[in-house]
């Protein structure tokens, strides 16, 4: 009997201690099992970690684990703190205090990656923002070529750690990032999540408009037009509220000094990650395209529209010059039909003056012979006379 107790009593103890480490294989699943994307830390890499101040001994345990961080070489790692009382500094103007909450869980590790990687983020625990948000904030905070994993010890929203990211690259870069930057990063995370809760691809649009106010300068007046024809790009749909926040953002973003190159090959990772296909043709090249369409109908009108006038005015003057060249050739007629009728009277005045010339000399010649006879019957009478005598 004691022996058989002995065996049930380990056998029981057995199950029991399989059963308070199933939990614990639990929590290091993500480690065993990664995709393509996904980031890890590996033996060579140089990881910095940024921790929530208020993690309990065993939260802090679970994070490392889900961070892959080895406990036992925790020492060596370069490691900074996030307090809850920063997350309200940075957070206030843009959530709750219910939102924030009362504790700094959030915790980030921050690898550096090659030159022209660009940004790379993967989510454990994290319920609330999406990796795709959180490459977008670095790139707004003037982060380039790094590789994060955001964890939580349990599932939390995940808001509050880009400040962890932030302060996490910071550290290796031994460079503050600009607080200008910092603050847009920060409220981007939280204008991007509220248009995530109603609409898919919300990461892409806000990517994508990122890029155009950066490399356009753009006016309030042109913002609100590109956020019109991205909603039209991406099949999204935005209340006033939200086109109103995001047009402060986007204007808060065209006064930094961000890398485009950066901004768009993030851009298109979030497309590729996300399965877009779209015509990235930047807002202004979109408008005059647009407007250039508008504008050649309208020329091709007029033009059309002038051409027609044109030859109804060609038309015209050719009836025009038509008529003058027929009264031209009246008046040619007319000018003729007076040569002719002065040639015809001149003519005639010349035969009257001739016949009259003839007839003046016909006259002098019966005259002369007149003359004539009267003298030869003179000289007749005469020589009578002398006969007679």
């Amino acid at each position: 009997m004691n022996i058989s107790k002995k065996l049930f009593i380990s056998g029981l103890s057995l199950i029991m201690c399989m059963t308070l480490l199933a939990p614990m294989s639990a929590v290091y699943a993500d480690d065993t099992e990664t995709s393509e994307d996904e980031v890890v830390v590996s033996e060579s890499d140089k990881p910095y970690l940024s921790l929530g101040a208020d993690l309990s001994s065993t939260q802090l345990t679970t994070v490392l684990g889900l961070l892959g961080i080895d406990e036992d070489r925790f020492d060596e790692y370069n490691v900074t703190y996030v307090t809850n009382e920063e997350e309200h500094e940075y957070l206030d103007s843009y959530l709750s205090s219910s939102t924030i909450g009362t504790h700094a869980l959030s915790s980030v590790v921050v690898i550096a990656a090659d030159e022209g990687d660009g940004v790379t983020v993967t989510t454990k625990n994290i319920t609330y923002c999406t990796s795709e948000m959180y490459e977008n904030a670095m790139v707004t905070a003037g982060i380039t070529d790094a590789s994060a994993i955001v964890a939580g010890p349990m599932n939390i929203s995940g808001t509050a750690a880009l400040i962890g990211v932030i302060k996490a690259y910071s550290a290796m870069q031994d460079e503050d990032v600009d607080e200008e930057n910092v603050d847009a990063a920060l409220n981007e995370i939280v204008v991007t999540g509220d248009i995530a809760e109603d609409n898919d691809d919300a990461e892409a649009l806000v990517a994508y408009l990122k890029e155009q106010v950066a490399q356009e300068d753009m006016s309030e007046s042109e913002i609100n037009e590109a956020i019109d024809l991205a909603e039209e790009k991406f099949d999204i749909s935005l209340t006033d509220e939200q086109q109103e926040a995001l047009a402060e953002l986007l204007a808060k973003i065209s006064d930094l000094d961000l890398d485009i190159d950066s901004l768009k090959s993030q851009a298109q990772a979030i497309y590729d990650k996300l399965g877009i296909d779209i015509d990235t043709d930047s807002f202004f090249a979109t408008v005059k395209n647009f407007f250039g369409g508008i504008w050649d109908a309208i020329v091709d009108f007029f033009s059309g529209f002038f051409n027609s006038n044109d030859t109804d005015e060609v038309s015209e003057e050719k009836i025009e010059e038509t008529q003058s060249e027929e009264v031209d050739t009246s008046e040619s007629v007319e000018d003729s039909d007076t040569t002719v009728e002065e040639t015809t009277e001149t003519e005639e005045v010349e035969e009257d003056t001739e016949i009259q010339d003839e007839t003046s000399s016909e006259d002098s010649e019966e005259s002369e012979d007149t003359e004539t006879t009267d003298s030869q019957d003179q000289e007749e009478s005469s020589s009578d006379e002398s006969i007679n005598e």
